[in-house]
């Protein structure tokens, strides 16, 4: 996994050639394809498409950059998508590991319970099928651990056992080398399929402490290894501390006070800021934020997004027209200028920036309310895709919503959804500091 600062160079080199295509045209399909599996691995496979799209237009023999747009299909669901283009790949390499590997993963997305319903055994066996080949042409144990444990969930179990303990003697005999995730993750995997649980913990902690923080990869660890207990009766949540995954989090809130608000109508004031920077602060942390998306207007949104890159979370951020326009009305408008210089240093740090719209505000809500809609599908979307729960956080004065788009509007769209969530707002007891209540779907009656 590359270091603390090669990551931050990805993330920075993909948000400038998301807000300009034209400079992708300079990079080489070694430079795309670094920046695609970042991202895929880091669990942004949006972004991932649009970057493969992009570098596919002018590296189009790039065999590496086809498959890894194929993965991010894969993970957004679009499984269908990605057998095409696999199987467009098989006909002029026909025994490539990677390209059948992918595609027996095609297959397995499709199904992830146990037991195994009749009308999806099919799935099941087409993708065995797939990693089984990849697993004889290659030797390689990304395959084989597949097939092992596809074999074991379709009731194979002699036959999931010797393979299992095949590809463990090879991760035993490249752990001797140097100590990798994946290697460690697939001993962990074979140890559960050939019985030995105490060696599968040791195995799975062992990786993701070398794993850190490529979550989408331990997400995918994870899930394997949930089907395996599953299968065999084990409590999953058992295991749960183990991988350590943490939860995605949407954010909505009130923007920071314009300057000349009338105190009437004061909503979230300059001097409000340390109290509920702390209360958030506290929440991202208690709550193990992974995956942070929100909007970044001055106020709630920016507070929560500086919160969650500061432990080591990952930013997605969605603003709904262009990057002056939206600084002049939802960042600049506030009573005091420090926002700005926020602003634009979360934008930095930001895993991902997603403008919606190239063009100034149309002066129409809807522009915000398309803005959440497509938040709220972003986060549902990657938690489907990590098996992670999507949690929900405002900082809302529990008052009716004004209008579309709002945070109030925002909220009832979450509850319409199944998305929990809790609020920050002021004590009622002492007007400067902040307190956390689960009770957003609670007073729901009042949202409109």
């Amino acid at each position: 996994m590359p270091p603390e600062g090669t990551r931050s160079r990805v993330y920075q080199l993909k948000n400038l050639w998301l807000a300009n295509p034209k400079l992708i045209e300079a990079a080489s399909s070694e430079d795309c394809l670094s920046a695609v599996k970042q991202l895929n691995s880091i669990g942004d496979p949006f972004s991932a498409v649009e970057i493969a799209n992009r570098a596919l237009a002018i590296h189009p023999r790039s065999k590496a950059l086809h498959q890894q747009r194929a993965l991010a299909f894969i993970r957004v669901g679009a499984t269908q998508t990605a057998r095409e283009q696999l199987e467009q790949i098989l006909v002029d390499f026909p025994e490539d590991e990677e390209t059948l590997a992918l595609l027996g993963r095609s297959f397995k997305s499709d199904t992830i319970t146990h037991p195994v319903p009749q009308s999806e055994i099919k799935n099941l066996q087409n993708a065995l099928g797939y990693y089984n080949r990849a697993w004889r042409f290659s030797g390689d144990t990304y395959p084989g651990i597949n097939a092992a444990t596809l074999a074991y969930l379709l009731g194979e179990k002699k036959s999931a056992s010797d393979l299992a303990q095949e590809i463990k003697n090879v991760c035993l005999s490249k752990l001797k080398e140097r100590p990798s995730y994946w290697t460690l993750a697939t001993l962990g995997e074979a140890n559960l399929l050939i019985g030995d649980t105490q060696g599968a913990r040791d195995a799975y902690r062992k990786a993701r402490d070398v794993g850190r923080d490529i979550w989408a990869d331990i997400a995918s660890t994870r899930k394997q290894a949930r089907m395996i207990l599953k299968a065999q009766g084990e409590d999953l949540e058992a295991w749960e501390s183990i991988f350590d995954l943490g939860t995605i989090t949407l954010f909505t809130g009130h923007l920071a006070d314009p300057a000349n608000t009338n105190p009437e109508q004061e909503r979230l004031r300059e001097k409000d800021i340390p109290a509920l920077s702390k209360c958030i602060d506290e929440w991202v942390v208690e709550n193990k934020v992974r995956f942070g998306f929100s909007s970044a207007a001055s106020g709630g949104d920016l507070l929560f997004l500086e919160s969650v890159i500061r432990h080591g979370g990952h930013a997605h951020i969605v603003l709904p027209f262009s990057l002056n326009s939206f600084k002049e009305i939802c960042v600049n408008s506030a009573a005091n200028d420090h926002w700005e210089e926020r602003f634009d240093r979360v934008l930095e740090q930001a895993t991902s920036v997603s403008i919606l719209n190239p063009f100034a505000y149309s002066g129409d809500p809807i522009d915000f309310e398309f803005a959440s809609e497509i938040l709220l599908g972003k986060a549902l979307l990657v938690g489907d895709q990590l098996d992670l729960m999507v949690k929900g956080l405002s900082v809302w004065n529990m008052q009716a919503a004004r209008g579309k788009g709002g945070t109030a509007h925002n909220l009832s769209q979450w509850i319409a959804n199944g998305v929990q969530s809790e609020n920050i707002w002021r004590d009622p007891d002492r007007s400067d500091s902040f307190v956390i209540r689960n009770n957003s779907i609670e007073r729901s009656h009042r949202l409109s």
